[in-house]
């Protein structure tokens, strides 16, 4: 009766490890997150579920801990990050959430920062040709428009560039920004999503341009103090300054 017994209990102690065990390999991490691009120093929500109840779970980016989080009694988890800056176009940054307890159990997501910024080649040459306008970071934009405005002038020339796609509002067009003729001066290039040419718009990204004559142009970024008096017509900077903050949803 004895021997019975305590087979009894091994075939059941067997048993409930075969569960145990089943159960975990039936469950799936997995991690998410709000949105698949943000904005610089905007907030990025991240959701893990299926880790295990209640057990430390290891957050990572691009190979690096962040920090260990508790799962709730559900094996679920959110965290919030805020978004580095993109100093070029845009960055890709992979999460990865992996289970202390159950090292099988890992999950990963990976997501966009972009930066409202935008790009002209070539930055010099005839004031007339065709350039080439790259644009990151405006998210939910109908329209990028460029605001030509001569200084002295009372009003800007609005052009529309096209609607901005995909999930970090980018656009790459061709288009003349100078027309023919245009007369020598300095001239303020910004690029919005409005109509019309407001000054200092947040967000928007603007290049100081000079027009030496019909042949020539060379363009600079707006620095956070203004244009340097000292050299009116800069040549262009490698690495831009996006002065305004980027658009929040």
């Amino acid at each position: 009766m004895r021997l019975r017994s305590a087979v009894a209990l091994a075939v059941s102690a067997v048993l409930a490890a075969g569960a145990s065990s089943a159960a975990a390999a039936a469950r799936e991490a997995v991690l998410g997150t709000t949105y698949p691009c943000y904005g610089s120093g905007e907030s990025v929500m991240l959701e893990g579920s299926g880790f295990t109840p209640q057990g430390p779970v290891a957050l990572s980016v691009s190979g690096q801990q962040l920090t260990t989080l508790s799962a709730d009694p559900d094996g679920a988890f959110s965290a919030r990050m805020e978004a580095p800056e993109a100093l070029f176009g845009t960055v890709r940054l992979r999460f990865t959430a992996a289970d202390a307890r159950q090292p099988a159990l890992r999950a990963a997501a990976t997501v966009r920062i972009a930066d409202t910024d935008v790009v002209v080649t070539p930055q010099v040459g005839a004031p007339a040709r065709l350039r080439r306008i790259r644009a990151w970071g405006f998210f939910g934009a109908p329209a990028v428009y460029a605001h030509v405005k001569r200084h002295g002038a009372r009003r800007a020339r609005n052009i529309r560039l096209g609607k901005p796609r995909g999930a970090c509002g980018r656009l790459d067009i061709r288009r003349r920004l100078f027309r023919a003729g245009v007369r020598p001066g300095a001239y303020t290039l910004q690029f919005d999503a409005l109509r019309r040419y407001y000054p200092n718009l947040e967000p928007s990204v603007s290049y100081f341009v000079g027009i030496f004559g019909a042949s020539t142009m060379q363009t600079a970024s707006e620095r956070p103090g203004g244009f340097p008096p000292a050299t009116p017509f800069s040549p262009p900077r490698v690495n831009r300054v996006a002065r305004f903050t980027t658009t929040s949803r």
